[in-house]
Parts: structure tokens; C-alpha cells; sequence
């Protein structure tokens, strides 16, 4: 049975379309019809379907506890969700399962012109804090586990809720947007993430470990809202776009994050 806690975001549900129905079982903090409600994040509380979960299983962690500006403000409640999660999930299943957590870029600091799999964590921000105390709370109870820090991820399909679709709405409604112009980050197309993804489940190897998913170019948030306006035939909005510094951001961001992994060549993809 593979399992995916947090079952109601974007990438979830791209997620549960490689996977058959009948092999699935979805956690979310919302009742839906294919997915079990769970309280696991907010109190102390024993439910039945974490006892079922053994070590043939796989479970994905995709619950983020929020985006990065909510983990600035709600710094003692996201802590405290944490402390849960722990006691009341990966304390208590077989430590034995396969768990697959998706981290992030933001666990690096950017003060090194790239960072491999085995550079150590600096974050800057509480969103980098928090992804790195969730791996080493799964490193400390699962050896067979599979982290893999991921770049901000999006689409090109404007039809999808990604922050590139959301821009767009912006800027066609309003008469300017700012973004940062000196961020350099990797950005993760949603197609990429699902053929890595494959790859690792049809793979003979068991990987595990801790790796980065670097994709594409380096660039400013600025330069790629920019270059999508110019493939969609949208000339016109981007003299709506102004360009800011990092300097101007209330949240510690860092200036470049470009990372290199092995996990490709052991995946033999290109």
C-alpha cells in the first residue's frame, strides 16, 4: 500500500495519478471522499489507520505545515505541530516502511556557488528550519528513506494552480506586480518531478538517502514570470512587472540556491 499524507495539494494529486486506486490510501486534515481525515498534526490522538501501515509499505510526507510566510508568523504554532506529527505518526509506524519526503531548496543558506547532496543544511529562514528538523526526525526513525529537496514547482499549463498561473491572474488585474530580480533559483516543471518520480518507483534499486532535484536554469523569479509571458504571446504585461531586490523581502530568502545531485546518474536519466 503506498500512502500519501497531505493528499489534497498540487503535487499530490499529480502523485495519485501514478499510482492504482486500489493500492492508494490518502491522509489530509480535510474530509474528502478519497482520502481518510486525520488530527495527527494538531492533537494526541491514536488512530487506527496508522497501526495498519507495515513494512511493505511506502509512504509519501508531503505536508508542508504552510508556505513560507505563514511559518514566519506562526513560528510557536508550526513547532508545536511538529512536536505532534512525531508523537503521534512517525514515532508510532513500522520503522521498517518506506518513507518518501519531499524537502526543499530552502534548507541551504545560498552562500556557496552550488550545493551537492551532501552539503550541510543553513537554513536562513523557518520554512528551511522546519524542512530540516523534519529530516532528521526521519532520518532518526526510518533508514529506508528517501528525502529529496525540490525547487519551487509549477506548470505550463495555466489551467493549474501554480504560482505561474497566479502571477499571470495578477498582472492582467492589476496595474503592476513586483518580483525579485536577484533570486537565483532552480524551478521545477511539474512534468519533470512526475518522470523522476516514475523512474524511482519502477527502478530495480532501492534508493535511499538524502538528494537534491535541481531542473533547469538558474534565475530570478523576475526573469522567469518574464520568459513565460513571452512563450504565451503576453508582450503587454510585462511592463506591468517591477523589478525588487532580496533587500526590500520582510523573509530571509537566499540570494542563489543552484545544486548539482548524483540521484540522476543512478537513475540513469537524462
Amino acid at each position: 500500500m503506498i500512502y500519501i499524507i497531505g493528499s489534497n495539494g498540487y503535487i499530490a494529486k499529480k502523485i495519485k495519478q501514478l499510482i492504482p486506486k486500489s493500492n492508494l490510501t490518502c491522509i489530509s486534515t480535510k474530509k474528502t471522499k478519497d482520502s481518510i481525515k486525520t488530527h495527527i498534526f494538531k492533537k494526541k490522538i491514536n488512530e487506527k489507520w496508522i497501526t495498519k501501515i507495515d513494512e511493505h509499505d511506502v509512504i509519501f510526507f508531503l505536508s508542508s505545515f504552510g508556505n513560507i510566510d505563514f511559518h514566519e508568523k506562526n513560528k510557536k504554532l508550526v513547532n508545536q505541530n511538529l512536536r505532534n506529527i512525531e508523537s503521534n505518526f512517525f514515532s508510532k509506524i513500522n520503522s521498517n516502511s518506506k518513507i518518501i519526503f519531499f524537502s526543499s531548496d530552502m534548507v541551504y543558506g545560498g552562500d556557496q556557488n552550488y550545493f551537492r547532496d551532501n552539503s550541510q543544511p543553513s537554513p536562513i529562514n523557518e520554512y528551511g528550519k522546519t524542512k530540516v528538523r523534519i529530516e532528521k526526525i526521519i532520518r532518526s526513525y526510518f533508514k529506508n528513506h528517501l528525502i529529496l529537496r525540490i525547487s519551487k514547482i509549477y506548470s505550463n499549463d495555466l489551467r493549474e494552480n501554480t504560482f505561474i498561473k497566479d502571477h499571470i491572474e495578477k498582472l492582467k488585474s492589476s496595474k503592476k506586480i513586483y518580483l525579485f530580480s536577484d533570486n537565483k533559483y532552480h524551478y521545477t516543471n511539474i512534468k519533470f518531478l512526475l518522470k523522476i518520480l516514475k523512474k524511482i518507483f519502477f527502478t530495480k534499486k532501492n534508493i535511499i538517502g538524502t538528494y537534491n532535484l535541481p531542473s533547469g536554469k538558474v534565475m530570478s523569479r523576475y526573469d522567469l514570470i518574464k520568459s513565460f509571458l513571452i512563450k504565451f504571446n503576453k508582450m503587454k504585461l510585462i511592463k506591468k512587472i517591477e523589478k525588487i531586490s532580496l533587500k526590500h523581502s520582510k523573509i530571509k530568502l537566499p540570494i542563489k540556491l543552484s545544486m548539482k545531485t548524483n540521484l540522476y546518474k543512478i537513475l540513469k536519466f537524462k
